[in-house]
C-alpha cells in the first residue's frame, strides 16, 4: 500500500488544524503555506474532507477551513478513507464477488487479515495523539 499525495496532504491539513487548538480553524492560504500543500490540491482535498463530515468550508475571499469534530474524535483511518475509500490490500478482499476462488483461497485470507490489522491500527490513532507527538510541524 502506498500513501498517495492526496492522502498525505489531507493528513497534513487535518494535522495543522489539530495543532492550532480550538476552534481548529484557519484560512485556506495559511494551511497551504504552512503545510506546503498546493492551493489546487488543498481545495480538492478539502471538498472530500467536507463530504466526509471532517471539515467545514466557509467560502469567501479568505476561505476558512474548520474541523467539525475535536481531534480526539478523528482517526487517521477516517481521513485516509475519506480520500481513497475503504482500504484493502488486493482487489479480491472486499465483498464484491470479484474472485470466484475467494472462499477456497488462503492467500485471500492472508490479505483479508492484513487489511483488518491495518484498518484497526489506523482507527486507533487520533489526530489529538498525532498533534501531541508532532515535532515536524511546529506552529
Amino acid at each position: 500500500m502506498k500513501v498517495t499525495k492526496d492522502v498525505d496532504y489531507a493528513v497534513r491539513c487535518v494535522l495543522y488544524l489539530s495543532l492550532l487548538g480550538s476552534p481548529y480553524s484557519a484560512t485556506k492560504l495559511e494551511i497551504s503555506e504552512k503545510m506546503e500543500i498546493p492551493h489546487q490540491y488543498l481545495a480538492k482535498i478539502a471538498q472530500q474532507l467536507n463530504r466526509s463530515k471532517i471539515l467545514e468550508i466557509t467560502k469567501g475571499p479568505r476561505g476558512i477551513y474548520r474541523l467539525l469534530k475535536n481531534p480526539e474524535e478523528i482517526s487517521l483511518l477516517q481521513v485516509v478513507e475519506s480520500i481513497k475509500g475503504e482500504i484493502f490490500l488486493n482487489y479480491c478482499v472486499p465483498e464484491t464477488g470479484s474472485c470466484f476462488r475467494k472462499d477456497s483461497c488462503y492467500v485471500n485470507h492472508v490479505w483479508s487479515e492484513l487489511t483488518k490489522i491495518i484498518r484497526n491500527y489506523l482507527s486507533k490513532i487520533s489526530f489529538k495523539e498525532l498533534a501531541e507527538k508532532e515535532i515536524c510541524y511546529i506552529i
